[in-house]
């Protein structure tokens, strides 16, 4: 993850642990708990989506994936766009 001022966790305090595996020192951040935004609809993934794509069709702003990525509850994001899989589409602001 980017450390930026204006990314959406920029209030999140990273922690530092020890990954088991390797030993290495990583920083990770907690998950955030947020309310589960409205969904306007869904949408059945096909072969080669991308969420950006998505949420430019969506949203018009390509930049809004991760409200897509967060409506999924699927924390690996790389099964987010799994052919088949049914994606809801939460309501724009």
């Amino acid at each position: 993850m980017m450390d930026s001022k204006n990314r959406r966790f920029s209030r999140l305090t990273p922690e530092q642990i020890q990954d088991p595996r390797s030993g290495a020192t990583v920083r990770v951040w907690p998950i955030r708990s947020t309310a589960p935004a409205p969904i306007d609809r869904s949408y059945a993934v096909i072969e080669g989506d991308r969420l950006d794509d998505l949420a430019a069709r969506a949203y018009g702003i390509p930049e809004r994936w991760w409200k897509l990525a967060d409506a999924s509850e699927e924390l690996d994001p790389l099964r987010v766009l799994v052919p088949g899989r049914i994606l809801p589409v939460p309501k724009g602001d």
